[in-house]
Protein backbone atom coordinates (compact mmCIF):
# COMPACT_ATOMS: atom_id res chain seq x y z
CA UNK A 1 0.00 0.00 0.00
CA UNK A 2 1.26 3.57 -1.15
CA UNK A 3 2.24 5.76 2.03
CA UNK A 4 -0.06 8.97 2.08
CA UNK A 5 1.87 12.30 2.41
CA UNK A 6 1.16 13.46 5.90
CA UNK A 7 -0.11 16.75 4.50
CA UNK A 8 -2.71 15.18 2.13
CA UNK A 9 -3.95 13.26 5.07
CA UNK A 10 -4.40 16.68 6.89
CA UNK A 11 -5.61 17.94 4.09
CA UNK A 12 -8.13 15.69 3.33
CA UNK A 13 -9.35 15.67 7.35
CA UNK A 14 -9.97 19.63 7.17
CA UNK A 15 -12.26 19.01 4.08
CA UNK A 16 -14.32 16.61 5.98
CA UNK A 17 -14.42 18.79 8.46
CA UNK A 18 -15.38 22.01 7.13
CA UNK A 19 -18.06 19.72 5.39
CA UNK A 20 -19.45 18.57 8.70
CA UNK A 21 -19.32 21.72 10.28
CA UNK A 22 -21.66 23.45 7.83
CA UNK A 23 -23.50 20.45 7.51
CA UNK A 24 -24.10 20.39 11.56
CA UNK A 25 -24.84 23.60 11.81
CA UNK A 26 -27.49 23.78 9.44
CA UNK A 27 -29.05 21.09 10.43
CA UNK A 28 -29.53 22.67 14.34
CA UNK A 29 -30.13 26.42 12.57
CA UNK A 30 -32.77 25.68 10.07
CA UNK A 31 -34.18 22.54 11.18
CA UNK A 32 -33.59 20.34 8.15
CA UNK A 33 -32.96 16.65 7.36
CA UNK A 34 -29.37 15.21 6.92
CA UNK A 35 -29.26 15.17 3.53
CA UNK A 36 -30.48 19.78 3.12
CA UNK A 37 -27.61 20.77 5.13
CA UNK A 38 -25.09 18.86 3.22
CA UNK A 39 -26.58 19.89 0.10
CA UNK A 40 -26.34 23.69 1.11
CA UNK A 41 -22.94 23.57 2.50
CA UNK A 42 -21.70 21.44 -0.74
CA UNK A 43 -23.46 24.26 -2.67
CA UNK A 44 -22.47 26.82 -0.48
CA UNK A 45 -18.62 25.53 -0.48
CA UNK A 46 -18.27 25.16 -4.56
CA UNK A 47 -20.04 28.61 -4.78
CA UNK A 48 -23.02 27.14 -7.02
CA UNK A 49 -25.47 28.47 -4.64
CA UNK A 50 -29.01 26.59 -6.50
CA UNK A 51 -31.21 28.25 -4.21
CA UNK A 52 -33.26 25.77 -4.17
CA UNK A 53 -32.15 25.40 0.18
CA UNK A 54 -30.73 28.96 1.64
CA UNK A 55 -30.57 29.92 4.97
CA UNK A 56 -34.03 31.24 6.88
CA UNK A 57 -32.94 33.08 10.03
CA UNK A 58 -30.55 36.11 10.28
CA UNK A 59 -27.85 33.82 12.25
CA UNK A 60 -27.85 31.41 9.50
CA UNK A 61 -27.45 34.49 7.00
CA UNK A 62 -24.35 35.70 9.13
CA UNK A 63 -22.35 32.45 9.29
CA UNK A 64 -23.21 31.62 5.60
CA UNK A 65 -21.00 34.81 4.64
CA UNK A 66 -17.94 33.96 7.17
CA UNK A 67 -18.27 30.59 6.09
CA UNK A 68 -18.12 31.33 2.44
CA UNK A 69 -15.13 33.92 2.88
CA UNK A 70 -13.17 31.05 4.92
CA UNK A 71 -14.51 27.95 3.31
CA UNK A 72 -14.11 28.37 0.11
CA UNK A 73 -10.34 29.23 -0.30
CA UNK A 74 -9.81 26.66 2.62
CA UNK A 75 -10.85 23.86 0.60
CA UNK A 76 -9.00 25.27 -2.86
CA UNK A 77 -5.97 25.19 -1.04
CA UNK A 78 -6.50 21.80 0.61
CA UNK A 79 -7.46 20.57 -3.06
CA UNK A 80 -4.95 22.03 -4.25
CA UNK A 81 -2.04 20.11 -2.19
CA UNK A 82 -3.90 17.08 -2.51
CA UNK A 83 -3.13 17.58 -6.43
CA UNK A 84 0.18 18.88 -5.96
CA UNK A 85 0.85 15.48 -4.42
CA UNK A 86 -1.00 13.37 -7.01
CA UNK A 87 0.87 15.16 -9.60
CA UNK A 88 4.63 14.92 -8.04
CA UNK A 89 4.40 11.23 -7.61
CA UNK A 90 3.52 10.87 -11.52
CA UNK A 91 6.31 13.20 -12.04
CA UNK A 92 8.93 11.12 -9.82
CA UNK A 93 7.89 7.79 -11.11
CA UNK A 94 8.35 9.29 -14.63
CA UNK A 95 11.56 10.70 -13.81
CA UNK A 96 12.70 6.93 -12.06
CA UNK A 97 12.01 5.34 -15.57
CA UNK A 98 13.82 7.79 -17.47
CA UNK A 99 16.89 7.63 -14.90
CA UNK A 100 16.07 3.91 -15.88
CA UNK A 101 16.34 4.50 -19.39
CA UNK A 102 19.30 6.17 -19.70
CA UNK A 103 21.58 3.81 -17.79
CA UNK A 104 20.03 1.02 -20.02
CA UNK A 105 20.88 3.30 -23.22
CA UNK A 106 24.55 4.14 -21.64
CA UNK A 107 25.21 0.10 -21.29
CA UNK A 108 23.60 -0.68 -24.47
CA UNK A 109 26.62 2.58 -25.97
CA UNK A 110 29.24 0.95 -23.90
CA UNK A 111 28.52 -2.23 -25.03
CA UNK A 112 28.41 -1.14 -28.75
CA UNK A 113 32.06 0.83 -28.47
CA UNK A 114 33.64 -2.67 -27.18
CA UNK A 115 31.52 -4.31 -30.00
CA UNK A 116 33.35 -1.47 -32.93
CA UNK A 117 36.85 -1.74 -30.96
CA UNK A 118 36.77 -5.70 -31.13
CA UNK A 119 35.82 -5.67 -34.73
CA UNK A 120 37.92 -2.39 -34.97
CA UNK A 121 41.01 -4.68 -33.90
CA UNK A 122 39.92 -7.47 -36.15
CA UNK A 123 40.53 -5.72 -38.96
CA UNK A 124 43.91 -4.64 -38.22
Amino acid sequence: MKKIKMHVLIATIIILIIIASGTIFYKINEHMSWLDPLHLTAMTIVTIGYGDFHPSSNLSKIVTIFYSLISVPTILFCLGLIIEDFFENRVHKIENKMSKMLVEENEILKEEKEILKEDRELRK
